[in-house]
């Protein structure tokens, strides 16, 4: 009776360990069925990092004078579809975000601003670029969904075309902060969109494929970069 008992206990505990490390198995396609809380426990904190990774394009880190990081993480494109203003004029738009890390002991400021003028693009400078920072709060959990959970596009663009657009982070010591960028073009690209922030010089840039774009600057600026 007794192993009989040890017997069944064990293929239990086996059981509920397998279950546990198929859990933690997440791809990019798996991703966009997976529900994520911003407030959860150690497990829904795992799957909302694995989330966070599967959509991070490039990765730049920027150490002080006392070793400690700044990291940015740049995300992968969402979107590729037209969208048509309310005067008429059409765009094929790309949603991204963008993340800082501040793993410092100190408050790292950073100011944007997105030129308001089109940037002609192409050899033949028969396309053009706009890139806005749109008025909508971006969150982890919505890493997986469309659009990454833009869902009022007509808010975040109309009244923003041919206008300057800005933000003004302030992130206090070891705490982050996740925005939107979004990417308009006059004609859609026949290669992949590829953009994202990055430091030089005190200043912040964004490129957007080979297009780089000074718009802001960084404080404190004793930066080095280690990417």
């Amino acid at each position: 009776m007794i192993k009989r008992l040890l017997i069944t206990l064990l293929t239990t505990v086996l059981l509920f360990s397998c279950k546990q490390e198929h859990k933690n198995e997440f791809t990019p396609n798996s991703l966009a069925n997976t529900k994520l809380t911003s407030t959860a426990s150690n497990e829904n904190q795992k799957i909302q990092l694995d989330s966070i990774a599967a959509w991070i394009d490039t990765t730049y880190l920027y150490t002080n004078t006392k070793g400690k990081q700044i990291i940015v993480q740049n995300s992968l494109p969402k979107g590729g579809l037209t969208y048509t203003f309310s005067n008429g004029q059409k765009f094929v738009y790309a949603i991204f975000w963008s993340r800082i890390i501040n793993t410092t002991e100190t408050t790292f400021e950073l100011s944007l601003k997105m030129p308001k003028t089109s940037i002609p693009q192409g050899t033949s400078f028969d396309n053009s670029l706009n890139v806005l920072l749109p008025n909508a709060t971006m969150r982890i959990d919505k890493v997986p969904l469309f659009n990454y959970g833009l869902t009022d596009l007509a808010a975040a663009l109309e009244n923003t075309l041919q206008k300057p657009t800005s933000l003004k982070l302030t992130i206090p010591p070891k705490e982050t902060n996740i925005f939107y960028v979004i990417t308009l073009f006059k004609k859609g690209l026949n290669d992949k969109v590829r953009a994202g922030f990055f430091f030089k010089d005190n200043k912040a840039w964004y490129r957007v494929n080979d297009t780089e774009i000074p718009c802001g600057l960084v404080y404190p600026v004793n930066l080095v970069s280690r990417h």
